[in-house]
């Protein structure tokens, strides 16, 4: 059993699901029965088949609806194994200029504001059939190698409310295991109900996203440099 499996509280399930199900909502602090859902949760460890599919680089996921109050909340939490070292990946996260390649569908990506290691991000993902907006508030942990982040409601966009968490965790050698989760509202109306199934699958393939960017990556530079000429000694 890899040293990923034997982390303590039952390795990182038991803070994603804490995180994801136990934060704050837009309406008001975490409740009681909200805090005892998130403990009940945070106790489901992998499957074996879970943990199957994740050593062998597939997404496992585990899909989450939720109401509460006016709030229908859809999200989750996922998982990937990643062929390359955590540094790289938490590059990644941070990077905005990578947010066009991992995140779905994304049409507009800008950084309002920084200030040490809070960050506001301006997002707008869709087509010609569907365009969604959101203000994102970002704190990063780079002694964790966590980052977290909450919908900051504005008029001009329908996404009511969301929060998240990235958590990037070693795994073997040169290998991370990317932990991914969010709830949010996407809003009301036809199209929005109509695709809300799809957005939701989309919402938690962020992981494998990410898994495609960085390998493919990976990829070219080990094919460039077998291509690089080899010198010979004088």
């Amino acid at each position: 059993m890899s040293t990923f499996f034997r982390h303590p509280a039952g390795l990182v399930v038991a803070t994603a699901f804490l995180l994801s199900t136990g934060s704050a909502t837009a309406e008001g602090p975490r409740s009681t029965s909200a805090a005892r859902r998130a403990g009940l949760a945070s106790q489901r460890e992998f499957s074996k088949r879970e943990k199957r599919d994740l050593e062998a680089g597939e997404l496992v996921v585990r899909p989450t609806n939720e109401r509460r109050g006016s709030l229908k909340l859809i999200g989750g939490t996922s998982w990937q194994l990643i062929e390359a070292p955590t540094s790289a990946v938490w590059r990644t996260v941070l990077d905005t200029g990578h947010y066009r390649r991992f995140l779905p569908q994304v049409k507009d990506v800008r950084l309002v504001r920084k200030r040490e290691e809070k960050r506001t991000l301006f997002i707008r993902h869709g087509n010609d059939l569907l365009s969604i907006c959101y203000y994102l508030d970002m704190n990063v942990h780079p002694d964790r190698r966590e980052v977290s982040f909450r919908v900051s409601p504005r008029p001009e966009c329908a996404v009511k409310a969301g929060w998240g968490f990235y958590l990037i965790r070693p795994h073997g050698n040169d290998e991370t295991v990317l932990v991914y989760g969010i709830m949010a509202d996407i809003g009301d109306g036809i199209v929005p109900s109509l695709m809300r199934d799809h957005i939701h699958e989309w919402m938690l393939k962020v992981p494998w996203m990410v898994k495609r960017l960085l390998e493919s990556k990976r990829a070219k530079q080990l094919s460039a440099a077998r291509r690089a000429p080899r010198h010979s000694p004088r």
